[in-house]
């Protein structure tokens, strides 16, 4: 069992005609169940402990996401106003991020909502740092990964505007990185943790004892792997996106499936493989709008690496 701990949200997209009718398109949202549902794509039994309102609007999303294959079971529902996330798109398809998550719901989290004996089964558990931006959330993931024996996977899914300061942010992400055995990140979230922007530099000195290894992913430019030893690279496909929303989570999804496949200490070939597979992942995804429903199957993925050589 793949659990991920987190936030469950609305994303409102805009739809194709939006300049005229200012109209949005309700989607589910949440790095957390986004890689659940990634991950359920892929063939791993999967589950998201999260966090919703006991209204219309957390009922679909806990729909949507039993439709993509998810355990809901530690899905909780509660008087907490469900957190809604207005998504603004350029032309390149990049996406930015207006949030309503004054004390709601998933920020609300605390143990008492779901069964830490039953989560710690689990072969792997993800978080993020959307989780961590405040209590009673925050000390939940603390006291739940705290004595967790299995592998923990992170990815710190930077939202600045939803941190008090640029300060908070940076230490609590870095004590995060504590409990994590895979980390993955993109470039500017990695410049922004370790204050420096040559990528080498950067990955080794946030680098860990407790880590296996982390990701660092490039955009249009590819991926990087790190051990604390070796960096491999790998390039990304070329592919015209029209919304990058879920890209990052698709990718996690791939190097979960990976790491859920062959274990952390894996050979090279197959970390080149694993690397290839989530760049797939994660451009395949920016082919449609929203995350979750734009996530490709299994099948997919393999015919474009066949395809690929």
């Amino acid at each position: 069992m793949f659990s991920a701990i987190g936030e469950l949200l609305v994303d409102f997209l805009p739809s194709d005609n939006f300049n005229e009718n200012h109209s949005y398109i309700f989607k589910a949202g949440g790095a957390p169940a986004n890689v659940a549902c990634g991950t359920a794509k892929l063939g791993i039994e999967s589950r998201i402990i999260s966090k919703v309102g006991k209204d219309y609007i957390g009922k679909k999303l806990k729909e949507e996401i039993e439709k993509n294959g998810v355990n809901t079971d530690m899905i909780t529902e509660s008087g907490y106003n469900t957190t809604l996330a207005i998504v603004s798109l350029d032309e390149k398809g990049e996406r930015g991020f207006s949030f309503y998550r004054n004390n709601t719901a998933d920020i609300n989290l605390n143990h008492n909502d779901f069964s830490f004996e039953e989560v710690r089964k689990s072969k792997i558990i993800h978080f993020g740092s959307l989780g961590l931006t405040a209590n009673p959330s925050r000390k939940t993931h603390y006291n739940l990964l705290k004595d967790y024996q299995g592998i923990t996977t992170f990815d710190p899914n930077l939202r600045l505007n939803l941190w008090s300061s640029k300060n908070e942010a940076k230490k609590v992400i870095t004590d995060a990185l504590n409990y994590a055995d895979v980390v993955k990140m993109s470039y500017e979230e990695l410049v922004f943790i370790s204050d420096e922007s040559d990528t080498e530099k950067a990955m080794k000195k946030i680098y860990t004892e407790n880590m296996s290894f982390m990701v660092i992913t490039l955009g249009e430019k590819g991926s990087l792997y790190y051990d604390g030893n070796q960096i491999l690279t790998a390039e990304s496909i070329k592919i015209k996106p029209i919304d990058t929303t879920g890209a990052g989570d698709a990718f996690m999804s791939g190097i979960i499936y990976y790491v859920d496949s062959f274990g952390l200490n894996m050979e090279i070939n197959i970390i080149k493989e694993m690397l290839k597979f989530s760049n797939i992942c994660g451009a395949l995804t920016t082919t449609k709008k929203g995350a979750i429903g734009s996530f490709p199957e299994k099948e997919e993925i393999l015919k474009y690496m066949e395809s690929e050589g």
